[in-house]
């Protein structure tokens, strides 16, 4: 992952490998939808986009 930035309802993020993207899996842990265009993916996860994007940074320290 390059970044990782919420975005109201979604958590946007460049990858420096889309093919490596479980799609399946992201819906499966909540993700009501995965938008995917070139190295850019967008989780639509819902209002709690925020929090979500905050605990991932968190982790990534």
């Amino acid at each position: 992952m390059i970044e990782i930035e919420p975005c109201i309802t979604r958590l946007r993020t460049e990858v420096r490998d889309p093919s490596l993207v479980d799609q399946a899996a992201l819906k499966a842990a909540g993700a009501h939808g995965v938008l995917a265009s070139g190295s850019v993916i967008q989780v639509v996860m819902g209002p709690e986009a925020d929090t979500i994007a905050s605990d991932i940074e968190d982790l990534l320290e």
